[in-house]
């Protein structure tokens, strides 16, 4: 399972750390992005233990129960909640990793300590200027003991609260700064979605944000693939309960600018898109602003040239 960082969960005396998000390209440097914050007083109340030093937080792609490693330990169900605060140092890193996790649906956590069945994490995403923080919920749907290490795993399933009010507040300065930049015509929701391609042994792709306009991606490789060019016919595909989204148009311009104070470059790539049917537009706009969202996880195909165009609605 490849390993990524997330704002969770490492607790080490009077604080919580919590690993800032955005990818772990090496120890050293994801040491330096830890972003200490203090830990919520705990009610008196709760019973059960806090998780202790969390180490390598994976994400899971889904919840497997029927996992024979289930019938390892049976572990009692409670009602523990257990509340973690996350900084960010700009609203558009919030919103990413927000979309990140909730599409990924769950993670999964080595720990020192087991925590029973039913464990509740709330998840404050904080930003600054932004009176109130954004929550991620999380429940403990599994543990499974690893007898060598004496450590155990935990399988957190994430869900989404029902009060939108600090999301819409924070999308809503989000758009508001684009529109007042007047940069873009459409203002950009910042996303994490990764996406795939058909063609054989083809990159992984990563749509970072999109508008009513359009949507830009970056590319898993050293090197933008052959097909990806200025004028290329393009479509963007994902799954709603409602039915597929199906966004078509074309690539306008191609990047390999290396990554601020970086030497690494990132491929990338942003496409227009065409006039879109009032479903797909609809779909379009529920994505736009997080209210009707995919199954998770989350999945994004792309195409381009002649196979977009065969595959456009």
């Amino acid at each position: 399972m490849k390993l990524h960082s997330f704002p969770l969960l490492a607790t080490s005396g009077r604080h919580t750390y919590a690993p800032h998000l955005g990818g772990s390209r090496n120890r050293n440097r994801l040491k330096q992005r830890f972003v200490r914050a203090r830990r919520p007083e705990r009610p008196s109340h709760l019973e059960g233990p806090v998780v202790g030093a969390v180490r390598r937080p994976t994400y899971c792609a889904g919840v497997n129960l029927s996992s024979p490693l289930t019938q390892a330990q049976s572990v009692s169900r409670v009602n523990t909640n257990v509340r973690l605060k996350v900084a960010y140092k700009t609203l558009q890193s919030l919103v990413g990793e927000y979309t990140r996790s909730v599409g990924l649906g769950g993670v999964t956590l080595e720990t020192r300590r087991s925590l029973p069945l039913g464990t509740r994490f709330t998840f404050e995403l904080h930003a600054g200027g932004v009176p109130r923080p954004v929550e991620v919920l999380g429940e403990v749907v599994q543990v499974v003991p690893h007898e060598e290490s004496q450590r155990f795993l935990l399988t957190v399933r994430y869900g989404v609260g029902e009060d939108r009010s600090a999301l819409d507040a924070i999308l809503q300065r989000i758009y508001s700064a684009d529109e007042h930049a007047g940069l873009r015509r459409f203002p950009r929701l910042p996303l994490y979605l990764r996406a795939i391609e058909a063609a054989p042994l083809s990159p992984g792709f990563v749509v970072r944000d999109i508008s009513r306009g359009g949507v830009g991606l970056e590319v898993q490789a050293p090197a933008l693939p052959r097909q990806v060019k200025v004028g290329t016919p393009f479509l963007l595909e994902m799954d709603f309960r409602e039915g597929p989204m199906m966004l078509h148009g074309e690539v306008v311009w191609t990047s390999t600018v290396p990554r601020k104070n970086s030497g690494t470059v990132t491929p990338g790539f942003g496409a227009t898109f065409g006039r879109l049917r009032p479903d797909m537009q609809q779909r379009l706009d529920g994505l736009l602003s997080l209210a009707t969202l995919p199954p998770v996880p989350w999945k994004a195909r792309v195409s381009f040239g002649m196979e977009a165009v065969a595959r456009m609605p």
